[in-house]
């Protein structure tokens, strides 16, 4: 089946890649800020950064501007086929639930529905992209630098030293982050635009497109950051984690060190995901826009 808007599986997933690559090229140094906030606290880990402004200064400060781009190439690799999945798993998903609960009526989809087919499209994601989170969280890790000198021996010291599976640590609560953040962003854009003022052309309607975005990916981040941060915390390579599941987890961090612990690196994710999320919108319209013209 093919969407209302006239785009294929492949343009959805050509134009779901560049959206991807786009938003991580010009937000990656947060990402960067928020993996050394989440990371602070456990064990072989310092505690030198008191808010993402002061992070980003001691960062840039004590190891060079370069460093806010450490790790890149994983999640560069990763994003394409990342944001492909992410959006064309999105819409294949809600053509199943078009095609046999909705009469083929893509009038009737309701937010609910686009909350079920988000939430499985990021857990979908969330198999593919595992690896690349496991090495882009163990080269930005301080303690790490000297351990892994760029991404290819991440990569081969992890397999070597911990097994192939190792590259899946921290899988449940990457899915839990996926299915959370995915299904609010896609349930949340089309009930975010309807109360935006109508703006004339083509201009006026991608900057609605930027601000319901925004606003989603914001709402997504502040309800989805919990797991978010004790994904990185299982997958970096010094931490000993009290159990394999996400729960445990997060009763260990809110016993030890308080309830707003869970919510560590929030600045930054909102600082990077709500203009990212503005960004992925905008550039998946113009390259599907592109698409349906030029192919």
């Amino acid at each position: 089946m093919t969407a209302p808007d006239g785009l294929s599986t492949t343009k959805y997933i050509i134009a779901g890649g560049v959206a991807g690559l786009c938003e991580v090229i010009t937000t990656y140094p947060l990402d960067v800020i928020k993996t050394r906030m989440q990371l602070q606290g456990q064990a072989g880990s310092s505690s030198a950064y008191k808010n993402m402004f002061h992070a980003f200064y001691t960062i840039f400060k004590q190891e060079g501007i370069l460093n806010l781009y450490r790790g890149i190439i994983s999640p560069i690799f990763a994003e394409t086929p990342k944001r492909a999945i992410k959006f064309s798993a999105n819409e294949s998903y809600k053509d199943l639930i078009v095609a046999n609960l909705l009469g083929n009526d893509y009038t009737k989809v309701q937010p609910q529905h686009l909350a079920f087919c988000g939430a499985a499209a990021g857990t979908t994601k969330a198999f593919i992209n595992c690896p690349f989170e496991v090495i882009k969280v163990r080269m930005q890790a301080k303690e790490n630098m000297n351990l892994y000198k760029n991404t290819f021996v991440a990569l081969i010291k992890t397999i070597s030293q911990q097994g192939i599976f190792a590259l899946y640590k921290g899988i449940e609560p990457l899915v839990w982050r996926n299915a959370v953040w995915n299904g609010l962003f896609f349930a949340c854009i089309p009930s975010v635009n309807k109360y935006l003022p109508k703006r004339e052309g083509k201009n006026g309607e991608l900057f609605n497109k930027f601000i319901s975005g925004a606003v989603a990916s914001t709402i997504a981040t502040c309800a989805n950051t919990p797991f978010d941060m004790v994904k990185s915390r299982m997958q970096n390579t010094s931490f000993k984690s009290p159990s394999k599941f996400v729960l445990p987890n997060l009763l260990h961090v809110y016993r030890t060190e308080g309830f707003r612990k869970l919510y560590r690196g929030l600045g930054p994710r909102i600082a990077r995901l709500a203009p990212g999320g503005g960004i992925m919108i905008v550039a998946f319209d113009v390259t599907a826009n592109y698409l349906k013209t030029a192919w």
